[in-house]
């Protein structure tokens, strides 16, 4: 038999259970936005991040993406299943009358211990990626910090909630969860590793003691009309912004064509990147990949001839940050 509490207990289990979904629907809403922005990127979340690009290197950067798919996905996935798990069972009918009925327990107890262990997998995960954060990426994220402190948060509140029949089965059900869902983030290290130094290596050329990187070479030859527009942009003094892992970077240089981006002034922001610029482009307060700066104003993200030839003509709002000098 589930230990859904009756009287009072029923109430704790009952505003426990909206506490967690509402946390869940948080972060699945916070891991959604982030899931948007790297597969379409606008820019739109720069003013979360500090300046200097520490929040694309950890969101747009090698360790983003498993199996290529947006790792804010998984997450976004979890905190579904989570937010689902706890809030279901307040939507069914037998859910409605928490008075202690032995029906209402059955019902809830299937989903009780999968919420539990949800909690414990996504608390754990939430910690591995502290850990990568800390001790391998080392750069600042805000937005990181947040959906750590939001898993970390219901796993607390799962905790003091009467969702199973003892203390001995939460930690049961909690600690399996976290158990498998380090082995798994222990797995997705060895493997991601595994991809970036063989991107490394193979992709982009590093020196025999894996020093500077260097950006893979462009393979697109430019039209008559990305060089002119290249021409016009480095008559304004405009630079480029980016850092050798960055994808969009990457189409947005094939976009220009190698002719092209020889007249313009690239700079690389990663601090392990060939030729690194980072010192200048956290004082022009860069906070994403690519970032173009025309005349003092910036305008992230990757754009094509068309917006580009619109930045130039003014026809372009910059995001409201100015290049600092």
């Amino acid at each position: 038999m589930a230990a859904t509490s009756t009287g009072d207990g029923g109430g704790d289990e009952r505003s426990g259970r909206v506490a967690i979904a509402v946390l869940a629907t948080a972060g699945a809403a916070e891991t959604g936005t982030l899931t948007v922005e790297k597969l379409w990127p606008s820019g739109a979340l720069d003013g979360f991040c500090l300046p200097g690009g520490g929040c694309a290197d950890v969101l747009s950067g090698s360790w983003s993406t498993v199996f290529g798919v947006p790792l804010s996905a998984f997450g976004l996935l979890a905190y579904g299943a989570v937010a689902a798990l706890a809030a279901l069972p307040l939507l069914l009918p037998a859910a409605a009358d928490v008075d202690g009925d032995a029906n209402v327990a059955a019902t809830e107890a299937p989903g009780a211990s999968a919420l539990v262990f949800g909690a414990g997998a996504l608390a754990a995960f939430s910690a591995c990626l502290m850990l990568l954060l800390l001790l391998v990426i080392q750069q600042p994220c805000v937005l990181c910090f947040a959906s750590a402190a939001l898993s970390a948060s219901i796993l607390v509140v799962t905790w003091r909630t009467p969702l199973v029949r003892s203390r001995t089965d939460a930690a049961v059900f909690a600690g399996s969860g976290a158990l498998l869902s380090a082995t798994a983030a222990v797995a997705l290290y060895v493997g991601q590793s595994a991809g970036v130094a063989g991107l490394a290596s193979a992709d982009v050329g590093v020196d025999a003691a894996l020093g500077p990187v260097a950006p893979p070479a462009i393979q697109a030859h430019s039209s008559a009309r990305a060089l002119a527009l290249a021409g016009k942009l480095q008559a304004r003094g405009a630079r480029f912004y980016g850092a050798y892992w960055c994808s969009h970077c990457r189409d947005q240089k094939e976009a220009l064509g190698a002719e092209a981006m020889k007249l313009l002034q690239y700079y690389e922001c990663d601090a392990n990147g060939k030729a690194s610029r980072r010192a200048e482009c956290m004082a022009a307060g860069i906070k994403g990949y690519p970032t173009w700066e025309l005349e003092g104003a910036l305008f992230p993200g990757e754009r094509d001839l068309d917006e580009l030839e619109r930045m130039l003509a003014g026809e372009v709002e910059p995001d409201g940050l100015v290049a600092k000098k």
